[in-house]
């Protein structure tokens, strides 16, 4: 059985993209992310307390009003950039999703492309 070998970068998280800033939580306290056929701890994530849960929904409110105000062009480019960032990290994602979903990593693959694709 071939061994998945995981990317350093998907091993522990110590801050939160929260309104573009990152954020560490200030208890420290982390969520363990297992790998979906093993239970094997594969590394961590920051634990968002109430108080930054709320702060989390302010921004995407914020960012809804926002997006209503641009125009369909600057929707389209901030679009198409983020499908460019997609095809860019499509490795990394897909090894992101096949871990925590237990996906095939043909499925995977396929549905990173997609994702991009349907920007």
């Amino acid at each position: 059985m071939h061994k998945f070998q995981y990317s350093p970068q998907l091993t522990t998280l110590n801050t939160m993209l929260i309104d573009g800033v990152p954020v560490a939580a200030r208890s420290g306290a982390q969520i363990d992310v297992r790998d979906s056929a093993t239970s094997q701890v594969n590394g961590s994530l920051p634990r968002a307390p109430v108080h930054l849960t709320k702060i989390m929904q302010c921004a995407g409110h914020t960012m809804n009003g926002a997006w209503r105000k641009l125009d369909p062009t600057a929707r389209a480019h901030i679009l198409h950039e983020i499908a460019r960032r997609i095809r860019k990290r499509a490795a990394l994602s897909t090894q992101i999703e096949t871990i925590d979903v237990g996906k095939p990593l043909s499925q995977a693959e396929r549905d990173v492309g997609r994702a991009a694709r349907l920007l």
